[in-house]
């Protein structure tokens, strides 16, 4: 298993051939929401928010 640093998180999504566009899109939707809930409005540096350089989620990354 991966290694997570003490008080870190990470998220692990598995993603197959049998998900749909919508499947995706409305996952990266309901991940982008709770992010939005949890990190500072004024945080728009595209890094999570302890600053450990992991890259936040991008919204529309998928095309339509």
């Amino acid at each position: 298993p991966p290694a997570v640093e003490e008080n870190g998180a990470r998220l692990r999504f598995f993603i197959t051939s049998q998900h749909t566009t919508d499947q995706l899109r409305a996952a990266a939707d309901a991940v982008a929401a709770c992010v939005a809930q949890l990190c500072p409005a004024g945080n728009s540096n595209g890094h999570s928010a302890n600053g450990n350089g992991a890259a936040s989620p991008q919204r529309g990354a998928l095309r339509r």
